[in-house]
């Protein structure tokens, strides 16, 4: 990659919001805790409580986290797919430019 390129990528990342850990593991535990208490194994506590909702509210974090992530870089992808194709349009010869225009003329016509 040029060094243009890595600065331009590095500065992307800098500004965009962070992605959050892997969250499996707190899913599990919560599965987990919810299948002893259905069971009766374990009972429903106060604590127990708290810890759960503790749990859901990072996992509720997360989830925000990664779709902010996700909206950045759906929008970045979106620029840049834009100013390619203003590029490509910029540097079409002048014959592709007549053939595009013939070929818009006949799919036109051609349909009657």
């Amino acid at each position: 990659m040029a060094k243009m390129q890595r600065y331009a990528l590095a500065a992307l990342k800098k500004k965009a919001p962070k992605v959050p850990d892997y969250t499996c593991t707190d899913i599990d535990n919560i599965i987990t805790t919810l299948g002893q208490l259905h069971d009766g194994s374990k009972k429903l506590t106060n604590l127990r409580l708290k810890a759960l909702e503790r749990k859901l509210e990072r996992l509720r974090n997360s989830n925000e986290a990664l779709r902010d992530s996700g909206i950045y870089w759906y929008g970045i992808c979106k620029k840049i797919i834009k100013s390619v194709k203003n590029v490509k349009k910029a540097t079409l010869s002048k014959q592709e430019k007549k053939n595009r225009k013939k070929r818009t003329y006949t799919r036109r016509f051609s349909d009657n």
